[in-house]
C-alpha cells in the first residue's frame, strides 16, 4: 500500500514535473521572441541615430541660411530706405524747380505783354 501510495505521489510530482518543464520551454520561446524583438529595436535605432547626424547638420545649415535671409533683408530694406530717401528729395528738388519754372513762365508771358503794348 506504501509502495501503491509512493507511486501515486510520483506519477503526480512526475505530471506536475512536466507541467514546469513545458511552462519553462513557452518561456524561454517567449524570452528568443523578445530577444529578437529588442535586437531588431536596436538595429532600428542605431540606424535612426545615423540618419540624425545629417538632419541635425541640414538643420544648422538651414537655420544659418535663414539668418544670412535675414540679414540680407535689413540690408535690402536700408537701401530701400535710402532710395525712398533720395526719390523725396527729388520730388522736393522737382517740385521747388517746377515753381521755378512757373514763375519763369509768368514772368516772360508778363514781359511778352509788356513788349507787345510797346508795339
Amino acid at each position: 500500500e506504501q509502495l501503491a501510495s509512493a507511486e501515486a505521489a510520483l506519477a503526480v510530482t512526475k505530471h506536475s514535473l512536466d507541467a514546469e518543464m513545458r511552462k519553462a520551454e513557452s518561456l524561454e520561446a517567449l524570452n528568443r521572441s523578445h530577444a529578437e524583438e529588442v535586437a531588431g529595436l536596436t538595429s532600428e535605432v542605431a540606424v535612426l541615430k545615423e540618419a540624425e547626424i545629417p538632419l541635425k547638420d541640414e538643420v544648422q545649415g538651414l537655420r544659418s541660411r535663414a539668418a544670412a535671409l535675414v540679414t540680407d533683408l535689413a540690408a535690402a530694406r536700408a537701401h530701400a530706405s535710402g532710395h525712398a530717401d533720395a526719390v523725396v528729395r527729388l520730388e522736393g528738388t522737382l517740385a521747388a524747380r517746377t515753381t521755378e519754372l512757373t514763375a519763369a513762365q509768368q514772368q516772360a508771358r508778363g514781359a511778352d505783354a509788356r513788349v507787345e503794348g510797346l508795339q
